[in-house]
């Protein structure tokens, strides 16, 4: 019986392999291999959605991957309910992300608010002196 785990030589030609890669496509690599590890440890796990964000304009160079979808089925095929619910987590998700966004939102105009505040007793102070 054949181990599943690469030996060390394995993942050094893993790792030259992964060299001559373009960094999305390394990315997309490490992912779907740890996605297709989860689906075998986890069996009540059905799909996998990865976004990738990068930094300065990458986020919308064209032919830059933005992220992976994964489906237990290989891909082929996602089952409905399956489409459904990696809609639905995606949406939770997202409505965690703009709840933080607006908790910062509200930190920020307060924040500000109150510099205004000082901005604008400091102006008078100034004119008082004149």
């Amino acid at each position: 019986m054949t181990s599943t785990n690469p030996t060390k030589n394995e993942k050094e030609e893993l790792t030259e392999a992964q060299k001559k890669m373009q960094f999305d496509e390394k990315l997309n690599q490490m992912f779907r291999e740890t996605s297709f590890d989860s689906f075998l440890k986890v069996p009540e796990l059905r799909s996998v959605i990865v976004v990738f964000d990068y930094f300065r304009n990458l986020n919308d160079a064209e032919g830059i991957s933005k992220g992976l979808w994964l489906h237990t089925s290989g891909n082929k095929d996602k089952p409905a309910d399956s489409i459904s619910g990696s809609i639905g987590a995606t949406l939770a998700a997202l409505f965690h992300m703009i709840d933080e966004q607006m908790q910062q939102h509200i930190y920020l105009t307060q924040e500000l608010t109150e510099l205004t505040k000082q901005v604008v007793a400091k102006k008078k102070e100034l004119e008082n002196l004149k």
